[in-house]
């Protein structure tokens, strides 16, 4: 997204960025918290969900007042509308990230190796993701959104693989069955937070080009 000399949509356009770097920070402190069993970001994830929250009633209420006061013109009709698409998903990629903090709280011990190296894999392209997209809506590029659209796919393969492997854990009593149902839950909701990436990226290109690929899927 280019800046706007606007300052009422430039200050729009730096809400929706600022939403950005609170969930991309959620994400981080809450598969940090999960893996180091560390409750105190565990806690910190729970606090910047109210910021999150507000920042999205926020974005909410702006689209609604420009779409009442103003006559927008194409290039800022398109900020409105992506914007509070944007904020929808980045709230929710909030909520996945506090789940796995939450879950993080409740199970202390120790957990199966295999699921530590690919819980770690699916972060780090979950973390990329989020990163690319800071630079895509800074630099309003397409080319970076389709590239992070096609990184989903690695998260839904490593997720995908992690339940059969919980679950083995469990049948040879090596995992208690709530702590591999809460591990796979967690599983889930990294994939989750690239499926929103992934809309977010879809969005960006709309706002770029003026295109819902959407329909062409």
């Amino acid at each position: 997204m280019r800046r706007f000399f606007d300052p009422e949509l430039e200050s729009y356009r730096s809400q929706i960025v600022r939403m950005l770097l609170l969930t991309h920070q959620q994400l981080n402190l809450a598969s940090e918290a999960l893996l180091e069993h560390d409750t105190s970001k565990a806690n910190k994830v729970l606090e910047i969900e109210e910021e999150v929250d507000r920042l999205e009633i926020e974005i909410d209420q702006e689209a609604i007042r420009f779409l009442g006061l103003r006559a927008p013109i194409a290039s800022e009709l398109r900020l409105i509308m992506a914007g509070s698409r944007m904020s929808h998903e980045f709230e929710r990629i909030g909520d996945e990230a506090k789940k796995i903090a939450k879950r993080a709280v409740r199970n202390p011990g120790s957990f199966p190796e295999g699921f530590v190296n690919r819980f770690r894999e699916m972060h780090r392209v979950a973390d990329s993701m989020l990163e690319d997209l800071h630079k895509a809506i800074n630099n309003a590029s397409e080319s970076i959104a389709v590239d992070i659209i096609k990184r989903d796919i690695e998260i839904d393969l490593l997720n995908k693989e992690n339940y059969p492997l919980l679950m083995e854990k469990v049948e040879q009593s090596e995992l208690v069955i709530k702590t591999g149902f809460e591990l796979v839950a967690c599983s889930r909701a990294i994939e989750r937070i690239g499926d929103h990436a992934q809309n977010i990226a879809e969005i960006l290109i709309f706002f770029i080009t003026g295109q819902d690929i959407r329909i062409d899927d």
